[in-house]
């Protein structure tokens, strides 16, 4: 099933909607070379990954030790690169590899793209992170050994990526996991100096509303998500709204976490849809086109200036420290920034005002207070506006 010019539209309308620059092609299992897309994304002024009709071909080195493959790929690339929304070009979703069949990947897929397009960048795989990898450099292997990776693992065009489930989001793990954000094993996607990485994907699920008039007349709730929710002490069975709530808050948590520590964007996997129609439960859009509240909270978290406290914390103790931090993209602002406490009636019970502030670097750091509050439960408010 072809979908039609304005369903595209449709689409890319909502994810400018959420506030979001940037999608990731990807067809599971099928790919597309739909020049619709590219042309569309033109036109609205979205930033494309592009993965053609070959998605995952490129898994066969793992066999063949060649890509068999390559030269169909490059034919789909000339199809597509004269559109200027094509800013990445990706290989292979979600697999894992040894450090042998990372080398064969990077080298396939960066030779023959490079025969192609000398210009954009290159995205081999989308994750090189549950069983082996090589450190930045390529130098090491995880367990700190001596090895050498192939040059093309540190071609300049080469952008990294990895879906960060267990060690950054908690993904199918219990909550104290998600909040606390170990973050060990991946930490040089963050601190590295010398290469780009892409957190192509991260989300958690949430149920849609069965009560929609589409769902009530049909709605299948099975899907093989559900598993992942009883990792938290708690099935969300018939409770699609405390569902849609907890996904909210984890999307909100983990997105400020990652710009907190030096993430320029994020990409939640995904906007609508799914290889598993009705049953797949992460998108923010649900099957039938309505957003959930997870939509909200990151249309929140994608926008160019974004205010929040620098902790991850739900509840606050007696000396609750709080450390207003504003992160912005583009050039250099001065804004006007306001936090508002209030009681769970909506009455303002607390205002803290910064006036002025030149945002000069990515991330500014404002002076900490420490909000004087009784037990109970509160609304806080975070405004800013440029001056």
């Amino acid at each position: 099933v072809f979908p039609t010019d304005g369903q595209i539209v449709w689409q890319a309308l909502l994810a400018k909607k959420m506030n979001c620059n940037t999608v990731r092609m990807h067809q599971l299992g099928y790919g597309t070379n739909d020049v619709r897309f590219a042309r569309i994304f033109d036109r609205i002024g979205l930033i494309c990954i592009w993965t053609t009709r070959l998605i995952d071909s490129l898994s066969t080195v793992l066999w063949k030790k060649v890509w068999k493959q390559s030269e169909f790929y490059r034919e789909q690339m000339s199809e597509v690169i004269n559109h200027p929304s094509i800013c990445i070009w990706e290989g292979i979703n979600e697999i894992s590899m040894t450090l042998k069949d990372i080398d064969c990947a990077y080298k396939e897929f960066v030779t023959t793209v490079k025969k192609t397009d000398k210009t954009r960048l290159i995205c081999p795989v989308s994750n090189l992170y549950y069983e082996e990898w090589y450190t930045d450099n390529g130098e090491r292997n995880k367990e700190g050994k001596a090895v050498s990776a192939t040059k093309e693992w540190n071609d300049p065009l080469v952008i990294r990526s990895a879906h960060p489930y267990v060690d950054y989001l908690g993904y199918g793990f219990s909550w104290s996991r998600l909040r606390n954000q170990e973050f060990t094993e991946q930490k040089h996607l963050l601190e590295s100096k010398e290469h780009s990485y892409i957190m192509s994907e991260y989300a958690i699920i949430g149920r849609q509303d069965p009560t929609r008039p589409e769902a009530l007349k049909y709605f299948n709730a099975d899907s093989y998500e559900v598993a992942n929710e009883y990792n938290l002490g708690y099935k969300f069975d018939k409770r699609w709204k405390l569902s849609q709530a907890y996904q909210a808050l984890a999307a909100e948590i983990t997105t400020k976490k990652a710009l907190s520590l030096g993430a320029d964007g994020v990409l939640w996997c995904s906007l609508n849809g799914g290889a598993n129609d009705a049953s797949y439960m992460k998108p923010p859009i649900d099957f039938y086109g309505y957003p959930k509240l997870a939509f909200f909270a990151l249309k929140n978290y994608f926008n160019d200036i974004i205010f929040f406290s620098d902790d991850i914390e739900t509840v606050w103790g007696n000396n609750y420290n709080m450390c207003p931090v504003i992160v912005r993209d583009g050039d250099k602002k001065i804004v006007n920034a306001s936090i508002f406490i209030k009681d769970i009636e909506g009455n303002k019970i607390f205002e803290k005002k910064y006036e002025y502030v030149l945002l000069s670097e990515r991330k500014t750091l404002l002076d900490p207070f420490m909000p004087c509050l009784k037990n109970g439960y509160y609304i806080v408010e975070y405004v800013v506006s440029e001056v």
